[in-house]
C-alpha cells in the first residue's frame, strides 16, 4: 500500500508524556527522531538566513530549539520569555514557510519557553548554566555597557569622527599619545559611548590592565564616603594605582573644593606614570566655570577633541543601527522623517526606535509614519514637544521668581529678572538636553555663548548657596505634578 505524504512526516515522541521520566525512559528511537528534526531544522535555518538580516538570526533565531514535530505541529523552546513573544509576534510566517520548504509540507508553528515545556509539578530546580555567552540572549539592555557600546557600534559622522579617532588612538596606544584626552559637547551625543568603548577595547587588548571608570559625581560621593569611613588611604590607592582612569562629566568637578583637591593629585599621579587619563564634558575645560586653573590647565595639556550634533546622513545611519540592533524593519520614509524631526540627540534617536518598537509589537503591525510620530511625541520630553516643555519652565520659573515669561525672555537686566532668566536657561538645558544655541533661541534670541555664561554662573552659585538647589529642585517638582 503507497504510503501518503502526511504518512512519511516525521512522528516524533511528543516530549510533554516524558516529563517526569528517568533518562532510561528516552529510546534510541526518539534520539533518532529529535536529530532527524534538528537536520531538518538546520535546513529550514539556512534558508532564512538568505532572507532576515544576519543581526535577527543571532539575536532571535539562533535561540530556538527544535523539540517535537508531530503532525502538522513543530514545537521550538526558547530559554527566555522575551524571546518567546518576539518570536511569535514576529517570525512564525518566515519559520513556517522555511521549514515547509525543506520537509515539503506545511506546519502549525509553536514557540514555547524551556520552563512551559515542563508541568510545574514536575519541575525541579535547573542545574547552573556554565558561563558561556552562547548560552546568554543578547538581549541589548541587559548586556554589560562595554559590550553595547563599542567602536563598532559607534556610527560615525562629520560631526564626531575627529573623536573616535582621537579615542580610538588612545585605547590602541594608552598613555603614549593624547594623553590626557578630553572628549566634549552637548548631552547624549556619544561621548560615554566612547568611554565605553575604550574601556571594552581595553580590556579584551590588555587583560592585565586596571581600568577605573567612573563619573564626576559618583568620585565626589566616593571621596565623601571614604571620609566620613576614615578610608581615604584605600581610596586613593584605588584610583592612583590604575592604568587608565576614565572619568565622565568632569563639569560636575567643580561642586567641592576637596573633590579637586583629590582629582588634581590623582591627575599628577597617573601623568607622571604616564597612565591614560581620558575625561569627558558637555563644554571644553575653559568654559568651565568652577573648574580651579590648575585642574584646567591639566586638562587642556593634553587633546581637547569635540563631538558635535550629527547631520541628517549620521542621523539615519544612527536609525538603522539601532533597528537592526533590535531587530527590527525601518522603512525608509520613517527613517527620514525621524532623522529630520529629531536633530540633536542620539539618545532620543535610540530612544525613537525603541518606541517603534514596542508599538509594533502591541499593534503587530509594521513601522509607519504614524508609529514614528507617537514615538518622537513620547520621547522628547515625556509626551509633549520640546517647545511646551520650554514654555512650562518658563512660566514655572517666572511664578516662582514672582514676574512673567514675557520679561524673562525680555531685555531688562535687573537682578531679580536676570537671576530667573539664569535659571531658566539652566533648567531648559539641563531638562530638555538641546544645544546652547536652542536654547538660547527660546529666551528672546540670545546666542549660545549667553546661554553658557548663565549655566556657568547657576553652577557655581549651585556649590556657594545650598539655597539655590532647592529653588531649583521646587520648580522641577511643581513642573513634574502639572
Amino acid at each position: 500500500m503507497k504510503k501518503s505524504k502526511k504518512d512519511d512526516r516525521i512522528n516524533h515522541i511528543n516530549p510533554f508524556v516524558l516529563c517526569g521520566g528517568a533518562e532510561d525512559d528516552f529510546t534510541e528511537e526518539l534520539r533518532e527522531s529529535m536529530n532527524a528534526f534538528d537536520e531538518l531544522w538546520q535546513g529550514a535555518l539556512a534558508l532564512m538566513k538568505q532572507d532576515l538580516a544576519e543581526i535577527t538570526i543571532k539575536t532571535w533565531i539562533n535561540y530556538l530549539r527544535p523539540v517535537d514535530l508531530t503532525g502538522d505541529r513543530a514545537l521550538f523552546t526558547v530559554p527566555q520569555q522575551l524571546q518567546r513573544d518576539i518570536i511569535r509576534a514576529r517570525y512564525l510566517g518566515d519559520i513556517q514557510r522555511c521549514l515547509a520548504a525543506v520537509i515539503g509540507f506545511e506546519t502549525e508553528i509553536e514557540v514555547v519557553t524551556e520552563a512551559e515545556l515542563l508541568p510545574e509539578q514536575n519541575q525541579e530546580p535547573a542545574a547552573p548554566e556554565p558561563e558561556s555567552s552562547a548560552l546568554k540572549p543578547p538581549v541589548l539592555d541587559d548586556l554589560p555597557a562595554s559590550q553595547r557600546y563599542t567602536f563598532d557600534n559607534f556610527i560615525v559622522g562629520n560631526s564626531n569622527k575627529f573623536a573616535h579617532a582621537a579615542a580610538k588612538a588612545a585605547a590602541e596606544q594608552p598613555g603614549s599619545v593624547y594623553n590626557p584626552l578630553f572628549i566634549y559637547g552637548e548631552s547624549g551625543l556619544g561621548k560615554t559611548h566612547l568611554l565605553y568603548a575604550i574601556a571594552g577595547y581595553m580590556e579584551h587588548q590588555f587583560p592585565s590592565f586596571r581600568i577605573k571608570f567612573v563619573s564626576a559625581d559618583d568620585f565626589s560621593n566616593q571621596l565623601i564616603e571614604a571620609i566620613n569611613n576614615r578610608t581615604t588611604a584605600e581610596f586613593r590607592n584605588s584610583y592612583r594605582s590604575v592604568d587608565v582612569l576614565l572619568i565622565d562629566d568632569v563639569q560636575f568637578l567643580g561642586r567641592t573644593d576637596a573633590t579637586q583637591e583629590e582629582v588634581f593629585h590623582t591627575f599628577n599621579t597617573l601623568y607622571a606614570a604616564k597612565k591614560q587619563i581620558i575625561l569627558t564634558s558637555d563644554r571644553p575645560p575653559k568654559e568651565i566655570a568652577t573648574l580651579e586653573d590648575r585642574l584646567r590647565t591639566r586638562f587642556e595639556q593634553g587633546l581637547l577633541a569635540d563631538v558635535k550634533p550629527p547631520d541628517f546622513e549620521t542621523r539615519s545611519a544612527i536609525l538603522k543601527r539601532k533597528a537592526e540592533m533590535l531587530g527590527i524593519p525601518l522603512p525608509p520614509d520613517v527613517v527620514d522623517f525621524v532623522a529630520t524631526k529629531v536633530k540633536s540627540n542620539i539618545r532620543q534617536l535610540e530612544g525613537a526606535v525603541k518606541k517603534m518598537q514596542i508599538y509594533m509589537m502591541l499593534g503587530g503591525g509594521r513601522a509607519t509614519i504614524e508609529i514614528a510620530e507617537k514615538a518622537i511625541a513620547d520621547i522628547t520630553t515625556e509626551s509633549e514637544p520640546v517647545t511646551v516643555t520650554v514654555e512650562k519652565i518658563i512660566a514655572e520659573t517666572a511664578k516662582f521668581y514672582n514676574t512673567t515669561a514675557d520679561e524673562i525672555r525680555g531685555s531688562r537686566r535687573s537682578a531679580d529678572i536676570a537671576l530667573a532668566r539664569q535659571v531658566a536657561m539652566y533648567l531648559i538645558r539641563e531638562i530638555t538636553g538641546m544645544p546652547n544655541s536652542f536654547v538660547g533661541e527660546q529666551l528672546g534670541g540670545r546666542n549660545h555663548s549667553t546661554v553658557i555664561h548663565a549655566c556657568n554662573k547657576i553652577e557655581e552659585m549651585r556649590a556657594e548657596n545650598p539655597q539655590l538647589n532647592s529653588v531649583l529642585s521646587d520648580i522641577k517638582n511643581n513642573l513634574k505634578s502639572e
